[in-house]
């Protein structure tokens, strides 16, 4: 549900086909003595039948008979993006600034594309920039911690909100969420996660 404007119902497809993908990368990774790492590489994904999500342009009301009870929520339905193209770049790096405590930064540059509509893949953010601090002690068997912020900048979306049956609107949002995750071994076999994605609550996607 989505206060203040329509909610998504998601009905099943079953003609939907599994993805296939071909994955390429070419990285280098650089230390400098025991402080400093710096990552850069480069990627690329051909798929198809990339799988998606498609507003079908009614609404529950329309089937009450299919829908009781369910109120103005649009029907979505997932599909295949029959050929589509992931590729773009990656850096990232850390440095020690005191023992066992890390910066630690990364920009990604995502280009993302329905290879057979010739149209950019919606969900998806063209930059993405990460800075966060870790504290990453020697010893496994002791807690370590991470804070991360993650920034999405010109995330395509399509806005249910200004979308109607024959015009999809779809549009550029930027936005912030922040992380936090504590890890420790329990044996050299086995890490326990604890974490807490979006720690600000930030409510930001559309109909979401």
């Amino acid at each position: 549900s989505n206060p203040g404007g329509p909610g998504q119902f998601y009905v099943g497809n079953p003609d939907l086909k599994p993805e296939k993908s071909l994955s390429y990368e070419l990285s280098v990774e650089k230390d400098w003595g025991d402080r400093s790492t710096v990552h850069f590489g480069l990627f690329r994904n051909e798929v198809k039948d990339l799988i998606g999500t498609r507003w079908t342009g009614e609404y529950t009301e329309q089937h009450p008979d299919i829908y009781p009870g369910v109120n103005h929520d649009m029907i979505m339905a997932y599909e295949n993006v029959p050929e589509a193209l992931l590729q773009g770049v990656e850096l990232y790096g850390s440095h020690r600034i005191g023992k066992d405590i890390y910066l630690n930064a990364g920009y990604t540059f995502l280009d993302a594309k329905d290879k057979t509509a010739g149209t950019r893949l919606k969900d998806r953010a063209k930059h993405q920039v990460t800075f966060g601090v870790s504290y990453q002690p020697e010893n496994i068997y002791a807690w370590d911690l991470s804070f991360d912020l993650v920034s999405n900048i010109g995330y395509y979306f399509n806005n249910g909100d200004k979308s109607t049956m024959g015009n999809f609107v779809y549009e550029t949002k930027d936005y912030t969420i922040a992380n936090i995750m504590a890890s420790r071994h329990l044996n050299k076999d086995t890490k326990i996660y604890l974490g807490i994605d979006n720690i600000s609550n930030h409510q930001n996607f559309g109909p979401y």
